[in-house]
């Protein structure tokens, strides 16, 4: 009987804290690249009035530009450089946020997405889209 409770409760643990793997057919566009640069777009918060103990957060929205060096697919017109947007909250643990640095070389897979005043926008949902080439 414990056994079992303890079985039940480890896949109940686990499925929470599985995060999604990228498939390249659910995506928009996946390409190998290199981040040529970062920059932060605008920052938003859930911040209202006084907040007291750190009570809020704040979610910024950033876009990379990316130097392409293979596409594996594509639903748009890709040149040899492209934009990609992602957000990035500090106090998210899961799903992994993203977080690009100038010059890392990886996979990218990108979803078209909103994001922020963006429409139709590459977007980086999570850091787990981010895979080593």
């Amino acid at each position: 009987m414990r056994a079992s409770f303890l079985i039940l409760a480890l896949t109940v643990v686990v499925g929470i804290a599985a995060e999604i793997i990228p498939q390249a057919k659910n995506c928009a566009a996946v390409f190998e690249g290199q981040v040529v640069a970062d920059d932060l777009v605008a920052s938003e918060t859930n911040r209202v009035g006084e907040a007291r103990y750190g009570l809020y957060s704040i979610t910024e929205i950033r876009k990379a530009r990316i130097k392409i060096e293979s596409i594996i697919k594509q639903d748009r017109p890709m040149t040899n450089e492209v934009t990609v947007y992602y957000d990035l909250n500090n106090s998210v643990v899961c799903p992994r946020p993203v977080r690009l640095s100038r010059g890392e070389r990886a996979t990218f897979y990108c979803v078209t997405d909103r994001i922020g005043s963006v429409t139709n926008a590459l977007v980086i949902p999570m850091g787990t889209f981010i895979t080593d080439p």
